[in-house]
């Protein structure tokens, strides 16, 4: 059969239309809307514009402009068409097995509960006991898909390396990213070993007063709970969570009301999964803001942190193409506005505006989170480490037990074995959350020295913020920290963060 390719305008919006079913699909399951993705079943509706035809049109449109944009908006395309046409031969055994896992149920307190019913109980589970069985039975779903999850990777690497024509997952996300990852890791490993010390006196205090039990090193079954410092429940109340952060938002110069683009789905549905999310379906005019409340400030923080997402895609500018609108080469420039949002968390003066505590006691709230931040960013350091290993071979027997040791050494809770292969994120999504910490800390003491202590709620950040996600994903994130005069290998904003 003879193919042809299209123009890469027309080629452009016809990927736009199979992104936003796509993502609306995703939106349905996540949500718990619907039981079933059919992503796959959407693939099929466009496959015919994923070959290798298109991508050799695409990268002659690159190599014939003399245009830094159109090259770069070409590249973009590129890599998405790659991403498709590497996709075809596994797509539907990755639809059948999220299903799988959606549908995957165990009985616990007599009923039958989801992954994601037990996500959201073990992250409000006030018993610690409970909270043990519950993550064993979590760790069951793990160990039940493990060796598929394994297949499936190892199978997509080889055909995403046939089609990049690159040597693995690492190499085909450094083109992608524009960095070295492993040299990246390296910088990452370097700042958690500088905060080592103050994380471990930390959480050899508040470990056991966080859990209410004389415990040095708890396992992964209580980090959601650890997180929700639910201690403060009096203080940082369900009900008072939408309020709170609408005015939050609108202190910081972005009342959530006037943008009509951006819309909250907070509701607390049985199949609605536990992890916040941000979902653009159509970038600027309908974008998701999801969040499933399970009690404790950590609901706060999941607000704030994707309502940094949503300020980004909401406010793109509809003038930009789908290239720049929609398509970014990776994750790590809107990690950064979700993390500058969340950090508000951060300031005690925060605490003390809206809840009411004395200075003395948002110090101690502040405290907490900042232990809770260094704990994530000490797991996703990890974790990222533990990935390049992992894409070395995916098949490699030692995995689980690297994955076990990594993540354990870094967090100080002991990690299971099974969750190997299921606690990953697709594009080595780990080292844009990582450089996002980095570049939100850079802006955020930037911020700091511009606009004083009150930076995020005297509306003076607005017009520094709103100058940036106008740009929509054209500009990358270490862009950001050069154009604020810092350096993307400069990490001291974060150490002091990670120390203070």
């Amino acid at each position: 059969m003879t193919t042809t390719a299209q123009p890469p305008a027309e080629f452009a919006a016809a990927m736009e239309q199979h992104f936003i079913e796509g993502a609306d699909d995703w939106r349905k399951v996540i949500v718990g809307l619907q039981d079933e993705s059919r992503f796959a079943d959407i693939y099929g509706t466009y496959a015919h514009l994923y070959t290798p035809e298109q991508l050799s049109a695409l990268s002659a449109a690159r190599d014939a402009s003399d245009d830094p944009v159109e090259r770069d908006r070409m590249r973009r395309l590129w890599f998405e068409a790659a991403d498709a046409v590497a996709a075809a031969d596994v797509v539907q055994a990755a639809q059948d097995l999220t299903n799988e896992r959606l549908a995957w149920r165990v009985e616990f307190d007599g009923e039958e509960r989801s992954v994601n019913a037990l996500g959201a109980m073990i992250a409000a589970e006030t018993d610690y006991d409970r909270r043990e069985a519950i993550y064993e039975l979590m760790c069951r779903a793990d160990e039940e898909f493990a060796e598929r999850d394994v297949e499936l990777s190892a199978r997509s690497q080889e055909l995403r390396s046939a089609v990049f024509g690159l040597e693995g997952e690492v190499a085909i996300a450094n083109a992608r990213m524009g960095i070295d990852v492993a040299e990246f890791s390296r910088q990452v490993t370097e700042v958690a070993d500088r905060t080592a010390d103050a994380y471990a006196a930390q959480a050899a205090t508040l470990f056991p007063e966080l859990l209410g039990r004389d415990v040095q090193r708890p396992s992964r079954a209580h980090a959601a709970y650890v997180r929700s410092l639910h201690g403060w429940d009096d203080t940082y109340t369900r009900e008072r969570m939408a309020e709170v952060c609408d005015r939050t938002v609108a202190e910081l110069g972005f009342p959530l009301a006037d943008i009509p683009t951006i819309l909250p789905d907070l509701e607390d549905r049985p199949e609605k999964d536990p992890r916040a999310c941000v979902i653009p379906v159509r970038v600027p005019e309908e974008v998701h803001l999801v969040v499933r409340p399970t009690g404790g400030i950590t609901d706060y923080q999941a607000f704030l942190h994707e309502a940094g997402h949503a300020l980004h895609f909401g406010l793109t500018s509809d003038q930009l193409p789908f290239e720049h609108r929609y398509v970014s080469p990776d994750n790590a420039l809107t990690e950064i506005y979700s993390y500058v949002v969340e950090r508000i968390t951060h300031e005690p003066l925060w605490h003390v505006r809206h809840f009411g505590v004395s200075r003395e006691q948002a110090d101690r709230v502040v405290d907490e989170i900042r232990f809770v931040d260094a704990s994530l960013f000490r797991r996703y350091g990890a974790k990222l480490a533990y990935e390049l290993e992992f894409w070395a071979d995916p098949r490699d027997p030692r995995n689980p037990e690297r994955y076990r040791e990594r993540l354990s050494a870094a967090t100080l809770m002991d990690y299971p074995t099974s969750q190997f292969a299921s606690d990953m994120d697709a594009g080595l999504y780990a080292a844009d959350y990582l450089r996002a910490w980095r570049t939100s800390e850079q802006v955020i003491a930037w911020l700091r020295r511009e606009h004083g202590e009150e930076w995020f709620c005297n509306g003076e950040a607005a017009d520094f913020l709103r100058d940036l996600f106008v740009q929509g994903s054209l500009p990358s994130n270490e862009d950001v920290s050069r154009q604020i005069g810092s350096s993307p290998d400069d990490f001291e904003a974060l150490v002091s963060h990670l120390v203070d």
